[in-house]
């Protein structure tokens, strides 16, 4: 599949740079972003600019930028992006490859020919910020990403850091949304929309990613949404319920067949002659089939049953 039929809505926006970097110098980054949110984030970014929704582009724990370079290269003239990040290391990521964040994202940016500013990449705990620190460096933001600390607090502080400095018509993405190891993401993010009482809306679903905007903004990125989910072949879609909203949820078909279908056989099918391994996949399951059930920051899944997704949280 190529970035042309990814992007078609907004192929002008889309740079060759951008096509290169999503096409192939992505899978050298390490990082967890699913290509799907990854075809998913540039055709939304290409849809704004169409739609002259103009702003700065913004991330909250950047890791090694596998995502953040996709907002810097979507920029259009007069933009800036901005790369939040403690950039410090663990023990696991001071032996990567690079030799830890700092340092694999300098390389990265080098490589990528990506051209930063001083103001465009803040090493800070997003804790410490408000949203003059923010407003000063990018202004207004048309895409926030939302994948700092994952406990409640963090959470809790960071999507109204994102907000209070959202552009007209933006979106901020939530991160690990409904991820069984990451409960508090959930739950944080439950209390914080429910907290703004119909100011902020679900507006697109993801298996790893919630993308939320206004509510005057938000049905135009659910159309859009389904339109992009229509025209990618191997991507299963439905509409499900969330917080009251209802949004498109899809995923890759290629995903579910693997996780489903060939992962538990996975080593049997290895262990066959090359002649063999002829693999043929059964019939997919329908999306609809998928429930998500939240209680006590537990997430389980039930394969049997209408697409629901309930309060992380009982409502006061």
């Amino acid at each position: 599949m190529t970035a042309e039929s990814e992007c078609s809505d907004a192929s002008g926006a889309v740079s060759p740079a951008l096509r290169n970097y999503l096409r192939w110098k992505i899978y050298s980054i390490n990082g967890y972003l699913k290509s799907l949110d990854a075809r998913l984030i540039v055709a939304l970014a290409g849809w704004q600019t169409s739609n002259k929704i103009v702003g700065g582009l913004a991330e909250i724990g950047v890791h090694h930028g596998k995502l953040f370079f996709l907002l810097a290269l979507s920029r259009q003239i007069g933009e800036k992006s901005l790369a939040i990040d403690l950039f410090e290391d663990d023990e696991m990521n001071a032996s990567t490859r690079f030799g830890g964040r700092s340092r694999a994202f300098s390389t990265h940016v080098a490589s990528l020919n990506v051209a930063l500013t001083s103001t465009e990449v803040l090493k800070a705990d997003s804790l410490t910020l408000i949203s003059d620190d923010i407003l000063s460096r990018v202004g207004r933001v048309r895409i926030f990403s939302v994948d700092g600390g994952h406990l409640y607090h963090h959470v809790a502080h960071d999507l109204p850091l994102a907000f209070s400095t959202l552009a007209p018509g933006g979106i901020v993405i939530v991160d690990d949304f409904c991820n069984s190891e990451w409960p508090e993401v959930t739950s944080a993010t439950y209390d914080f929309v429910r907290a703004q009482e119909g100011k902020v809306v679900p507006a697109i679903l993801t298996r790893n990613k919630l993308y939320l905007a206004p509510p005057d903004i938000a049905s135009a990125y659910g159309e859009f949404a389904s339109r992009f989910a229509a025209r990618e072949k191997q991507m299963s879609r439905a509409p499900v319920e969330v917080m009251g909203a209802l949004v498109v949820y899809f995923l890759s078909a290629i995903s579910l067949s693997f996780n489903f279908h060939f992962k538990p056989n996975f080593k049997k099918i290895c262990s066959l002659p090359a002649h063999a391994r002829k693999i043929s996949a059964p019939s997919m399951p329908r999306v609809e089939r998928f429930r998500f059930i939240m209680s006590s920051g537990a997430l389980t899944r039930s394969r049997n049953t209408p697409t629901l997704i309930t309060s992380a949280t009982p409502k006061a």
